[in-house]
């Protein structure tokens, strides 16, 4: 260990040493950049624009630039102006520098500038255009000390270019002008560095940013070198439309681009620029491309996606941060679920009372100051009761009664029969509309309390998927963001991280327009290149006005499907609905509804069974907090008896796990081994009860064995002919396995007997 920390300690002060070079090499070469030929003030604003310690390293290169400038008359001012802003730098308290360091470092720069020229200008006695002069470079520092000083926070931050706001992108650009236009004042024989560095960095961001990279740093360096001085305005255009068209033809290449570039300003400067300036500009850009194809593509890589690594502690506290909230929303939902259903008991509790309430109540009412109740409750009982039991029916059909419809002996004896009827209608009428509120509780259960316990089971899934993240991959994230932007694919968010099997996802979001322009194979084949992994073809949807794109590492198996459905008595719709999921985790979904009888009605139910959890299991949730949904959907979607049958076989297509799940469906046969196995378990469909859940079992599927769904539709002739159907058809294709199984059902059927059938097969291959 003390090894170790004694290698990390001398790595920092390496890193140190260098950024200290860095700023006394910018200094240097930044105090050589004579705007118009004459003003320089930029060694001293870089110096400015450091802290303490940079300053100082900036410093002292800028005083070297001055003294072995390439113009050194008229540079008094420029050491006098560095060494003040040293001096200033060091003088003034900490906390005061860092505090305001955004305005402090301008103001510095100015004052430093502006206090030597004012000074030379006493000595010349104040002429009106030395102090214009003056004052103009010296508020000339003090802008360029506050790009200076944005461009340097921006590049040790590390970050990546895209990732920056745009005010630190317009810095780094100015920074960059200045740098060019500075390197322009060496030269090596009629060879200009500035122009040769111009042409390598042009070629760079065509290859990096493609089009706009391309052409902002052409401009950019273009203007430069005409600010500079000479007649090379010419070079601005030149570089600009020379690195828009390396950007463009940068998929074919970097000796493309290079030849583009050099064949476009190499015209220009033939046609805009003097013998002299034509022939120097033709061996510059040469030279600068030459450099750029000595680069190797590695380098050129990590360039494009150099960038600190965010925090991984700031990555984990947000996990557990949004784990808690998930959890916490979940319990609350359960609880919440819990407390509707009390409240269901509670009125329940209430649901007291039969009709033969009603009439001991009414009875108690009227006959207790009636002279004749010792004889009707005594003697007479039962002929009462047996009065009392002829209006029951007469009540449930009309929900009242008159003194008309009394019988036997209270017709003939009664003298209150009026008040009875009466006092009975009353009761009765309580007495429906506590079983309405019954009713209505048990609607109130049975639809909001799954509701609420879906909710919370579905939050529960996606704190589980998210405790299955083990990694981000930050810098990852960061290059593939690159690489789609290079494709010009405007992505709107990208997201890479690893499981706890060590397995990478990949995610993004773009505008949906952008989607139909991308090659997904091509695509997939860079990515692929890049994160060092097998991907497979993204599965894509639509969420938010964006689509949202999935990569996954490549699975170990597929899978063959075919399915065939029949619609009952030659009806327009089969009351069946199939479908094939793929959730874009490794796993496909084997969807089976069969709805309540045929036809449209039927074909309603189970279209909408399936439609919602596709939706629902795409989104990441499970099929148990889901069915919680749907049950409670069909249950509210009308007034009338709404059901369907669920049947799901879930594969993991990276292990071969295959989970069933029924719901009320029929039974599901896999061939496995040369032999067939029946799937079955006794489950109640959606839609006619509260609280249904899923019969599940397991079996762990391999390379050529096959699972077949089926409606009850297929099984009018019985099941047993289908084993050996399956074992006779195994080794055909999917589609013909289906039309085997459908030909022998259609021929088995007894004679009369029609239903909506649909058969879906599936074989499980191995990829090679």
């Amino acid at each position: 260990m003390p090894a170790v920390s004694h290698l990390a300690g001398f790595l920092k002060r390496q890193a140190v040493l260098l950024e200290y070079l860095a700023c006394v090499v910018c200094g240097f070469i930044l105090s050589n950049a004579f705007l118009l030929g004459q003003l320089a003030p930029f060694g001293v604003a870089f110096a400015a624009a450091g802290k303490k310690e940079r300053a100082t390293a900036a410093g002292a290169g800028a005083l070297l630039g001055y003294i072995f400038s390439v113009h050194p008359e008229n540079n008094t001012r420029y050491i006098a102006a560095v060494a003040l802003t040293v001096a200033v730098k060091w003088l003034l308290p900490p906390h005061l520098m860092n505090k305001n360091q955004r305005w402090t470092a301008p103001a510095i720069a100015f004052g430093a500038v502006f206090l030597p020229g004012v000074a030379l200008a006493s000595l010349r006695g104040y002429l009106l255009y030395d102090v214009v002069i003056c004052l103009s470079e010296s508020v000339l520092a003090a802008g360029t000390c506050f790009f200076f000083q944005r461009a340097v926070e921006a590049l040790l931050r590390r970050e990546k270019l895209a990732t920056l706001n745009g005010k630190d992108v317009s810095c780094l650009i100015i920074a960059y002008a200045l740098l060019v236009m500075a390197l322009g004042s060496f030269s090596i024989g009629d060879v200009s560095i500035g122009r040769v560095v111009a042409v390598v960095t042009i070629l760079l961001a065509a290859k990096c940013g493609r089009e706009s990279g391309g052409a902002i740093a052409g401009v950019t360096a273009g203007i430069a070198m005409g600010i500079l001085g000479g007649d090379f305005s010419f070079l601005a255009a030149a570089y600009g439309f020379g690195g828009m068209l390396a950007g463009m033809f940068a998929e074919l290449g970097s000796v493309v681009q290079a030849l583009v570039f050099v064949v476009v300003n190499g015209l220009t400067a033939l046609i805009m620029g003097s013998e002299y300036q034509a022939y120097s500009v033709l061996y510059e850009i040469f030279l600068g491309a030459v450099l750029f194809l000595l680069i190797p593509s590695s380098a050129v890589r990590s360039l494009i996606f150099w960038g600190r690594q965010r925090s991984d502690a700031f990555s984990k506290t947000a996990r557990e941060v949004v784990l808690s909230k998930l959890k916490f929303a979940s319990a609350a939902l359960a609880d919440i679920g819990e407390t509707t259903r009390q409240v269901h008991q509670k009125i329940s509790s209430s649901k007291s009372g039969t009709v033969a309430d009603v009439f001991a109540a009414a009875a108690e009412d009227v006959c207790k100051s009636c002279a004749q109740k010792p004889v009707c409750w005594g003697e007479q009982y039962h002929s009462v009761m047996d009065g009392f039991n002829n209006l029951t029916e007469v009540l449930r059909r009309k929900g009242k009664i008159t003194a008309e419809d009394f019988s036997g002996y209270m017709e003939e004896h009664c003298d209150h029969k009026w008040e009875l009827a009466s006092e009975i209608c009353t009761g009765y009428e309580r007495l429906s509309g506590k079983k309405e509120a019954y009713m209505q509780a048990q609607t109130l259960r049975g639809v909001v309390t799954d509701q609420f316990q879906g909710m919370s089971g579905m939050l529960d899934s996606l704190a589980q998927e998210l405790t299955g993240i083990e990694q981000a991959e930050f810098p990852l994230a960061d290059r593939i963001s690159a690489l789609l932007e290079r494709e010009n694919l405007s992505p709107i968010s990208v997201s890479a991280y690893t499981d706890q099997t060590g397995r990478l996802t990949v995610e993004a979001a773009i505008p949906p327009f952008k989607l139909a322009r991308m090659n997904q194979t091509s695509m997939t084949l860079w990515l692929s290149d890049l994160c060092q992994r097998r991907l497979q073809l993204p599965v894509v949807s639509e969420v938010e006005n964006a689509s949202h794109l999935r990569w996954i590492e490549r699975t170990v198996y597929s899978v063959e499907t075919a399915k065939i459905q029949h619609s009952c008595d030659g009806q327009k719709v089969c009351g069946d609905a199939l479908e094939e999921i793929w959730d874009g985790r490794g796993r496909v979904h084997l969807l089976l509804s069969d709805g309540m009888g045929s036809g449209s009605r039927a074909a309603l139910d189970s279209a909408m069974t399936v439609c919602l959890l596709k939706k629902l299991v795409t989104a990441g949730f499970s099929f148990d907090s889901s069915l919680e949904l749907v049950n409670a959907a069909l249950l509210a979607k009308s007034e009338e008896e709404s059901l369907s049958t669920i049947d799901v076989a879930t594969i993991d297509l990276y292990s071969g796990e295959t989970q069933f799940l029924k719901a009320g469906a029929a039974p599901t046969f896999v061939y496995r081994d040369g032999s067939v196995v029946k799937v079955e378990a006794a489950s109640m469909p959606a839609g006619i009860l509260k609280g249904v859940d899923f019969a599940k079992s397991r079996l762990k599927l391999h390379e050529g064995d096959w699972i077949v769904m089926l409606s009850d539709g297929m099984l009018l002739g019985g099941s047993e002919w289908i084993f050996d159907q399956i074992k006779l058809s195994a080794k055909k294709s999917a589609e013909e396995l289906a039309q085997d199984l459908w030909q022998t059902a259609q021929k088995r059927k007894p004679s009369g007997h029609d239903d909506d059938a649909s058969v879906m097969v599936c074989k499980v291959i191995e990829k090679p």
